[in-house]
């Protein structure tokens, strides 16, 4: 049985596919998006219970993406359970991700356990 449903939003694929293998263990479906622009059309249309978000990406990165989510998509889809998915230092800027609307970081590299407890902290679990 699935556990939820996950958004990964990433230009890198290969880290779409590490994190859709790790999730898929986890037992929670997941929809790639490869840019911001192209995660919101699929987010528009279909509910996600948490959304991975590389913050560096072609056509609309990570941050306006957050950004557009928190501010222009109405309840509940504004208030989706939304990650950083970083290679770089995040705690140089933890506090500035946080004012964008992300929930929380994941820095890259991170184990499949790591990502467990994640979800777990965030408490994802849908019957969808």
């Amino acid at each position: 049985m699935l556990q939820g449903k996950v958004l990964i939003v990433d230009d890198n694929p290969v880290r779409r596919q590490v994190l859709g293998e790790y999730l898929t263990e986890l037992n929670y479906s997941f929809v790639e998006a490869s840019n911001g622009k192209e995660a919101i059309e699929i987010f528009e249309h279909e509910p996600f219970d948490m959304i991975f978000m590389d913050l560096h990406m072609p056509i609309m990165n990570g941050i306006d993406t957050t950004k557009y989510i928190r501010t222009k998509l109405s309840f509940p889809k504004n208030r989706v359970i939304i990650i950083a998915n970083t290679v770089y230092n995040y705690k140089d800027f933890f506090d500035d991700f946080y004012n964008v609307g992300f929930n929380d970081i994941i820095p890259n590299p991170y184990t499949i356990q790591t990502l467990s407890n994640l979800i777990n902290y965030h408490k994802i679990s849908s019957s969808r």
